[in-house]
């Protein structure tokens, strides 16, 4: 017992090691996203640009966003993955010294859709890296505290960011973009360790006691170049049906979330109120997913270790099965936190149509998580529904039906928002949230959540 307790715990700090370098280098492309995603649309907005145009900047991040299977399919095909992180991290450098340079509309759209096309990489190839790396149970616990990590920075940059605005401007925003950028390239080339699949889950044969005939499906996977197979990597997924309900979910969840809320900064403006008042609900959404989703699975986890000590006879079945348990209660939370975003943002659009009073929406916002974290919670189910060597490319699928729902929201919404305004585009929002709550019943139910 002795042995293996020592073989364990050098086995967690490796894995520590390697996850919090790959989640530092990863959190800060997110956090440009928060500098400038939610106030972008006021900047251009104040030069009088309509919102069919200024959907088109949303647009560029959504179809880059796109291509993340293709990133995803091409790490596990070369078996390489950090070069993958250090090229989006020289695109979004590039990104940021251009509109440092030259803020103007054109080169914005164009240079955004390019660092968003290959900065999507980040998140298929980081996950699938968690994914190889995590002992066996505790996938969803890494996989949540990474979207935890990168929640976190999109939170404070996009509330950093409102009170940047109100106090010195775009110029300073466009300035601290480069910035990052330019840290996010050093630390993706110093401090990411690359990883080839079949080498790295051997080593863990070796220490970890938990896997049962690892070594003959590996063997297996690599002589059969499973791994390496985009086309029916693709076939199997669509194949799984719990998979496709959740892509399903996703698409409608990107399409619902977005019909208006990327102009929601633009809302505030018009009625006079500054940036930084729409920019707190940033933080206080973050909390609320920080306590379901970090803080609730802490607990889970102090609860499966008590139980583990109390017998240190424990089989290898029965650490599985505890490991199981825990699994399950972390997809649990992930539910009861989508649900609460849905529930309040039907309700802040229910508002908007009909009582349009600045205080009550702001209640609103204050009291639920209405910042859509909606993409993030999804991800830690889709990696419990589907195969190891399969994640990357899933992660990136799904990452085709939320993006591509969400370019598609943003150019109907804008369309509304351009013929009747707030009101009109809300109250067509609040059938879609309907949509999207009924759809999660049905989904979780599949998933036997509920």
């Amino acid at each position: 017992m002795m042995t293996f307790s020592k073989s364990l715990s050098e086995e967690k700090k490796n894995q520590l090691r390697q996850f919090y370098f790959l989640s530092f280098s990863s959190l800060l492309h997110f956090a440009i996203l928060g500098l400038l995603s939610p106030y972008i649309a006021i900047y251009f907005k104040q030069k009088e640009l309509p919102f069919a145009i200024l959907f088109l900047i949303f647009l560029a991040n959504n179809l880059g966003n796109i291509s993340q299977p293709v990133w995803g399919s091409l790490s596990d095909n070369f078996d390489k993955r950090k070069i993958f992180i250090v090229i989006a991290s020289i695109f979004w450098t590039i990104f940021g010294i251009i509109i440092n340079i030259i803020p103007e509309f054109l080169f914005f759209i164009f240079f955004f859709g390019i660092a968003s096309f290959f900065g999507s990489a980040v998140q298929p190839v980081a996950r699938s890296l968690i994914s190889f790396s995590s002992l066996e149970g505790e996938e969803t616990e890494y996989q949540s505290k990474y979207g935890v990590l990168l929640s976190t920075a999109f939170s404070v940059s996009a509330w950093t960011g409102g009170i940047i605005v109100d106090s010195f401007g775009f110029s300073i925003i466009f300035f601290i973009v480069m910035i990052l950028g330019i840290l996010s390239l050093f630390l993706s080339i110093f401090t990411i360790k690359d990883v080839k699949m079949g080498e790295y889950q051997y080593l863990k044969i070796t220490s970890n006691p938990y896997r049962f005939n690892a070594e003959k499906q590996i063997k297996y996977h690599v002589k059969n170049k499973i791994y390496r197979n985009f086309v029916q990597s693709l076939k199997i997924l669509l194949k799984n049906p719990l998979f496709m309900v959740i892509l399903i979910f996703s698409f409608l969840g990107g399409f619902s979330f977005y019909f208006f809320f990327n102009f929601m900064t633009v809302f505030f403006d018009e009625r006079g109120m500054n940036p930084s008042i729409f920019s707190w609900s940033f933080i206080i959404s973050f909390v609320f997913f920080l306590f379901i989703n970090y803080f609730g699975e802490a607990l889970v986890k102090k609860k499966i270790e008590k139980k583990i000590l109390k017998n240190q006879n424990n089989s290898n079945e029965e650490y599985l099965e505890t490991f199981a348990q825990k699994n399950e209660i972390s997809k649990s939370l992930k539910m009861i936190f989508i649900f609460w975003s849905i529930i309040g943002f039907l309700i802040l659009c229910i508002l908007i149509a009909f009582i349009p009073n600045e205080i009550i929406i702001i209640l609103v916002v204050y009291s639920f998580p209405i910042v859509p974290f909606f993409f993030t919670s999804m991800l830690a189910l889709t990696t419990s529904v589907v195969d190891r060597e399969n994640k990357a490319i899933a992660i990136g699928l799904q990452g085709v039906f939320v993006y591509g729902g969400r370019a598609l929201s943003s150019y109907c919404g804008s369309f509304f928002l351009d013929l009747g305004g707030f009101s009109l585009t809300a109250f067509i929002n609040s059938f879609l949230m309907i949509m999207l709550l009924v759809m999660g019943i049905y989904t979780f139910k599949k998933l036997k959540l509920i």
